[in-house]
């Protein structure tokens, strides 16, 4: 959950961006996270108007990437294949059914820690994503 910050710490944010300081050490002066340091700054300099809609934005690009769209496509025909939903490939990686969903929409991809169980879970040869796009097995998982 985001807290909201004073206008003061957001005026100090303000003024150690304008002395051209990386964002790390704004944060670090002006006591808060790097992202929120971040929020203020940057994600402001390219158009946005808060860090939630930037990070839409580049949920959106995710989507877009092959590598997303790939195992988005796989994810979804092998549930269907094995007649299984979101919620059953949940518990089988001990993961929220949020994270699956956000796997099989494109929007994020599962961390190397969990890359191996969703395949195994899937019945797939594939190990890592590394492993998906090489395709070193041959096969066209993508629909």
């Amino acid at each position: 959950m985001s807290r909201k910050i004073s206008g003061e710490t957001k005026r100090l944010i303000k003024e150690l961006y304008a002395e051209d300081l990386p964002v790390a050490e704004i944060a670090r002066r002006a006591n808060v996270s790097y992202a929120t340091a971040y929020g203020c700054t940057k994600v402001k300099e390219r158009g946005f108007a808060s860090r939630s809609e930037y990070q839409e934005h580049l949920a959106k690009e995710r989507q877009q990437q092959p590598l997303n769209q790939k195992l988005s496509n796989l994810i979804g025909q092998k549930l269907s294949e094995l007649g299984k939903t979101q919620q059953w490939l949940a518990k089988q990686l001990k993961i929220t059914q949020g994270s699956v969903s956000r796997y099989v929409s494109g929007m994020t991809t599962p961390r190397r820690s969990i890359q191996e169980r969703l395949f195994e879970a899937l019945e797939l040869p594939y190990q890592t994503l590394d492993d998906l796009q090489g395709d070193k097995y041959g096969q066209n998982n993508s629909t």
